[in-house]
């Protein structure tokens, strides 16, 4: 059985504008990305972009839906 734990977080410091942006940005850019476009991203958020689409083109024969997909992040780019 697969344990799957999904967090839902916001930005607590509201004055901090840069933090937002920057995740904005990733955001933006990961959708980008999942849809074949050349976009600056994070390292660690390209990898999940890259093993999200060949998940999605498995379960869909090789199609990707026109839809928003969830941000992911591995465990070891954020802090608790």
């Amino acid at each position: 059985m697969l344990v799957r734990k999904v967090i839902k977080a916001k930005i607590i410091d509201e004055t901090n504008n840069g933090k937002l942006e920057a995740l904005e940005r990733e955001y933006t850019n990961f959708q980008k990305a999942l849809r074949g476009e050349d976009v600056k991203l994070y390292s660690a958020t390209k990898q999940q972009a890259e093993r999200l689409l060949r998940k999605i083109r498995k379960q869909n024969g090789g199609k990707l839906k026109q839809k928003e997909y969830p941000l992911i992040l591995r465990n070891d780019v954020y802090r608790i």
